[in-house]
């Protein structure tokens, strides 16, 4: 299953990886998104895994600073 590929590669992240959220799109097709942190080799690097995934149909990347000001 698709979702426990993703979680096994999650695992191999868990300093990056801030929070995720799952959800349904219909009985077959599910959502998953992953805020992240940290330096951006690493969070490409996990990226790229999420990607090749089998069974990851669409994975985009969108980043976003944080200005703490």
């Amino acid at each position: 299953m698709v979702t426990h590929r993703i979680l096994h590669r999650q695992h191999d992240f868990l300093g990056t990886i801030r929070a995720t959220a799952h959800t349904h799109l219909n009985e077959e097709t599910c959502l998953e998104v992953l805020i992240v942190e940290g330096d951006a080799g690493r969070v490409q690097q996990l990226a790229d895994r999420l990607k090749t995934t089998k069974g990851v149909l669409f994975a985009e990347t969108v980043v976003a600073a944080a200005d703490i000001g």
